[in-house]
């Protein structure tokens, strides 16, 4: 049977320095890269991604929906916005690959995609997915009555079948305070099926101090599946009463050039196996981390396609 992956958030404007005072234009986000890479994984498998958001109408915004359409992902739902642009970035990476980023991103299309399209009626097909993907950056970006907006379609969606995916992506800069995002996340916690948690991202928003914490956290809203990635560390998951471990794949410290979309890809690896049909969270894990081992040995945030592991293309 067919499945359908639809994934809601921004796509923003990467803007990276190339040689002298150029620089070089890519696409991404962290919901865009996840989706790209799965719709790479999953290309030769009975399996549609789509992409919600909006964007402008202008040409950048045109190129744009050209590069996402080009790797196979649907953008049927994206809302077209007049007189609004994408939102962009420069990233800056170091020595060892971490980055560090600036962003204009204050009047993107994809912060008002709920104020220029009927509510409802515009996103009646996503009943179809079989699962709904977002972030806490999707999250985030909205207003507050937007936000409301998003999270009533969030609990209908998942009423009507639909398994709600939801990576935290804890940003700080882009909420009010603590006490803000702790809200709205756990309003979306409650709804979640599957959560991709980042145990640097739980620390910062909860104040949590250990593993125990984040698993004990996530207990509270009944989620079925936790995976909490540790960067370059061990993988744990839980998931119907049993615990996994599973540790990331080594990659020589010269080698790694650039860290960004290296929790989205391992997203994507992990999703790919589970759509593939394996229900080991171990072997779904080791397809995230030899993703994610990849796309960090390059720059950007999606690696050229002819770069993907060949191993995990043959699903």
């Amino acid at each position: 049977m067919s499945q359908k992956i639809t994934f809601i958030g921004e796509c923003m404007v990467e803007l990276r320095n190339a040689e002298g005072n150029s620089y070089t234009e890519r696409f991404s986000g962290d919901t865009l890269n996840t989706a790209v890479y799965l719709s790479r994984l999953t290309h030769d498998m009975d399996v549609s991604v789509h992409y919600v958001s909006a964007v402008g109408t202008d040409a950048l915004s045109n190129r744009m929906l050209a590069f996402i359409q080009e790797e196979g992902v649907c953008c049927d739902a994206v809302v077209r916005i007049q007189k609004k642009m994408p939102g962009l970035y420069i990233v800056n990476t170091d020595n060892n690959g971490e980055r560090s980023f600036s962003y204009w991103r204050n009047d993107s299309a994809a912060k008002f995609m709920f104020q220029f399209c009927d509510k409802w009626s515009h996103f009646e097909s996503l009943v179809e997915s079989s699962i709904i993907y977002l972030s806490g950056i999707t999250l985030a970006i909205f207003s507050e009555p937007d936000k409301e907006i998003l999270i009533s379609l969030i609990q209908r969606l998942s009423a009507a079948g639909c398994t709600i995916c939801f990576d935290d992506n804890y940003r700080m800069n882009l909420w009010d305070d603590q006490e803000q995002a702790r809200c709205w996340y756990v309003q979306l916690l409650k709804i979640c099926d599957i959560a991709f948690l980042s145990f640097d991202d739980e620390m910062a928003l909860w104040d949590i101090q250990n593993l125990d914490d984040v698993f004990a956290q996530a207990e509270k809203f009944n989620i079925t599946e936790v995976v909490v990635k540790q960067g370059d560390g061990v993988c744990h998951i839980q998931k119907a009463q049993h615990h996994y471990t599973v540790g990331a794949h080594r990659v020589e410290k010269e080698k790694v050039i650039d860290t960004t979309a290296a929790g989205d890809s391992f997203n994507a690896g992990y999703l790919a196996k589970r759509l593939a049909g394996e229900e080991s969270p171990v072997v779904c894990a080791n397809a995230g981390h030899t993703l994610a081992s990849h796309v960090i040995q390059h720059r950007g945030a999606i690696i050229a396609k002819e770069l993907m592991p060949t191993s995990l293309l043959r699903n």
